[in-house]
């Protein structure tokens, strides 16, 4: 499994166990329920994918999964060492996706725990959760440290993975035009005649559903994907006897915040209604929700449009999640402390970006400080020895110099000597060189800097 540059590496082809086996049955049950924390169908079966390429991993030569093996599996912790280097050697995998798998193997010991376990195996899986603690500890000291090259803002713009508030309001100006001459065309189209005399065409209708989740991401509030993909027809005309607000409970971290409020101004809701209203109709919709595909469905790609659009305009790669760190750095530039935090509780997210940006600020204050404080303890003869340095180095010395570096010297010198009408365009060349002059007996030219 080779990984390419840029390129985001899946563990989709390693060899796993059948997703519909008994345990994997029970497994998914027990996550589901209140003793294995509630989890939603999507993480349960994130959680048991992982699980059964780790056991598949231990037990290659099994075909059926069986309680033993995943007793046998959890009580070896050589095969866990195994496991994880291959991770990062084999899979490549990232740190943060060896998380995730140390996280699902955590909850397949619990699981055994609670299962009825031998006390065997229950000293056996005592010993794997204090590995698999230890483990997690240091992979998440790794990502932190790598945190400090990778998010760092000089290396993101080197990449082309940052842009400037400006750059990114300039997105919604340079395509506003279009979207209102989709949304004029739209306006002429009965819905009720769609079929065939329809002017405007799918292409258009996709670039406004894009250009409305742009629109909503810059210009109402760096919100997470999941905030605008949930946001119904119902809640925009609610929100006007609302004061604008639109309380959503669907995004991805609800569990921590419970709401996602979005403050509409009567521009933003304009904005809203008008695709509502002409756009939306066109596209045939299935569902309640405001962004759909041109097959009517949930659109469930929102950062996927968001990038594309921004690298259209400014060719640059900004998600929403980059969007939210470029917010939260700018804003330690004008706002006060308080303030800063206010948008990140607001954007529902706390930018790693940000918080390398803001060591690396503080590192600077302190360095500068530390700089005029040692000053003050050199005090005069501080200042007298930094003096002499510079008349050491740049004033008074006699300087070893070959032939090759006096060469453009004495180039424009013969030069003069030729032509003699350049008179005074050169006369510098006297102010950077003594007349003096001479060979030694090495063969190297010797000569004093003014």
């Amino acid at each position: 499994m080779e990984k390419e540059k840029g390129q985001r590496l899946s563990s989709n082809g390693v060899p796993s166990f059948d997703m519909s086996c008994t345990f994997a049955e029970q497994f998914t049950a027990w996550l589901k329920g209140s003793g294995g924390g509630c989890k939603s169908d999507r993480q349960a079966q994130q959680l048991i994918s992982k699980c059964l390429k780790f056991l598949k991993f231990c037990s290659e030569d099994e075909d059926h999964l069986t309680l033993d093996i995943v007793d046998f599996c959890l009580c070896s912790p050589n095969l866990l060492f195994k496991f994880f280097d291959s991770m990062q050697s084999e899979w490549q995998l990232g740190h943060a996706g060896r998380i995730g798998y140390l996280d699902a193997i955590a909850e397949l010991v619990t699981y055994s725990k609670v299962n009825g376990a031998s006390e065997a195996v229950l000293s056996g899986l005592s010993t794997t959760d204090t590995y698999l603690k230890k483990m997690r500890k240091t992979v998440s000291k790794m990502m932190r440290l790598q945190w400090t090259s990778d998010l760092d803002i000089d290396v993101l713009e080197a990449k082309g993975h940052w842009a400037t508030m400006d750059e990114l309001l300039g997105v919604v100006s340079r395509y506003l035009p279009r979207y209102e001459a989709v949304l004029r065309t739209c306006k002429d189209t009965p819905v009720q005649h769609i079929q065939p005399t329809q002017t405007a065409s799918p292409f258009d209708l996709s670039f406004a559903t894009k250009f409305l989740a742009v629109y909503l991401f810059i210009q109402v509030k760096g919100s997470r994907p999941m905030t605008y993909q949930y946001l119904t027809v119902d809640m925009v005309p609610t929100a006007k006897t609302n004061g604008g607000f639109v309380d959503q409970k669907m995004f991805k971290t609800a569990g921590k915040y419970g709401f996602d409020s979005l403050l509409l101004t009567d521009t933003n809701m304009s904005v809203l209604e008008g695709y509502i209203t002409y756009i939306r109709p066109l596209l045939k919709p299935k569902c309640e929700y405001v962004l759909v595909t041109r097959n009517g469905v949930q659109h469930n790609k929102l950062g996927e449009l968001m990038s594309k659009l921004v690298f259209e305009a400014t060719g640059k790669y900004v998600h929403p999640t980059r969007y939210r760190q470029i917010v939260e750095t700018s804003s330690c530039k004008v706002l006060q402390s308080a303030d800063q935090s206010a948008i990140s509780e607001d954007q529902k997210h706390s930018s790693n970006v940000a918080k390398v940006h803001y060591r690396k600020q503080r590192s600077r204050e302190v360095a500068t400080k530390a700089r005029e404080c040692l000053e003050k303890l050199h005090g005069d003869s501080g200042t007298k020895l930094d003096k002499e340095d510079v008349e050491r180095f740049w004033r008074g010395e006699e300087k070893l110099v070959s032939l090759d570096d006096l060469f453009p010297v004495f180039h424009f010198v013969v030069i003069r000597a030729r032509i003699p009408h350049l008179g005074s365009e050169i006369h510098f060349i006297d102010d950077m060189v003594d007349a003096h002059v001479h060979v030694g007996e090495q063969g190297h030219m010797f000569t004093t800097l003014k």
